[in-house]
């Protein structure tokens, strides 16, 4: 863990806050001690809403539209894991930077949303749009 971590250290001159939220290896005490030592900007797991994917673009719109794309006109199971990850890495190159870019430009929206239901899901209000 320590030397890829490491490396982002020295690479701080990027603007970024590192984030960790309460997902087993991002909780664990070695991980966040090593984390508030080596980083200039961190959010500890204690610092941050339990329904972190309320705030994180990955969680509340690219997963879904991935999902979205790699079911598409699907009508049977995956023969196997592999035939599955196969057309993941596929579709992924179908999600397109504007996308990404919609899910992005509403964090700010959703910040302000999570600290009105005072930390709270938000699901109710944005449910999976990007717009």
């Amino acid at each position: 863990m320590n030397a890829a971590l490491l490396h982002l250290t020295s690479i701080q001159t990027l603007i970024f806050v590192f984030m960790q939220d309460s997902a087993p290896s991002h909780h664990a005490k070695a991980t966040q001690n090593f984390l508030r030592d080596n980083m200039s900007d961190f959010i500890s797991s204690q610092e941050w809403t339990p329904h972190s994917s309320d705030l994180n673009p990955l969680d509340y719109s690219v997963w879904v539209i991935l999902q979205e794309l790699v079911y598409e006109g699907r009508h049977k199971p995956f023969a196997n894991l592999k035939d599955l990850q196969n057309v993941i890495r596929d579709k992924w190159h179908d999600v397109d930077d504007q996308t990404v870019r919609k899910a992005i430009l509403q964090w700010k929206r959703r910040l302000a949303a999570v600290a009105k239901q005072n930390g709270g899901p938000i699901q109710h209000i944005f449910c999976c749009s990007v717009d």
